[in-house]
């Protein structure tokens, strides 16, 4: 182990992933029973656990917003570029991070840069 402050700061990141890891996995024991390195991946990653998607909630909104539209309450214009910005968002998240989706918690400073960069 390095005695660095960036050895440091990055070997406390990584004791705290392993601590999450680890209560996943205990999680999972306790509450079905069994555990696989899949399901304890996945749900680190907050796959299958969507409640929180950023292209969910984003959709979920986009769908209130046309309902409202179509009552007269909102504009089409403003519509049409909510739509455009989860279609341009949801090719970044799938061809940056190969998914479908992602949880709000997975959201980092890189995450917002690239997306900035890839918008423009």
């Amino acid at each position: 182990m390095g005695k660095s402050a960036q050895a440091l700061s990055t070997n406390l990141k990584l004791d705290n992933i392993r601590v999450r890891i680890n209560k996943i996995y205990d999680d999972m024991l306790k509450d079905e029973g069994f555990a696989t390195a899949q399901k304890v991946k996945l749900s680190f990653l907050g796959v299958g656990v969507m409640d929180d998607a950023i292209l969910k909630v984003f959709k979920d909104q986009n769908e209130d917003f046309e309902r409202m539209v179509s009552k007269g309450k909102r504009s089409q214009n403003t519509y049409n570029k909510y739509k455009t910005v989860y279609n341009h968002l949801s090719e970044f998240i799938r061809e940056r991070y190969h998914r479908e989706d992602m949880a709000f918690r997975e959201l980092t400073s890189d995450f917002i840069r690239s997306s900035i960069s890839f918008f423009v």
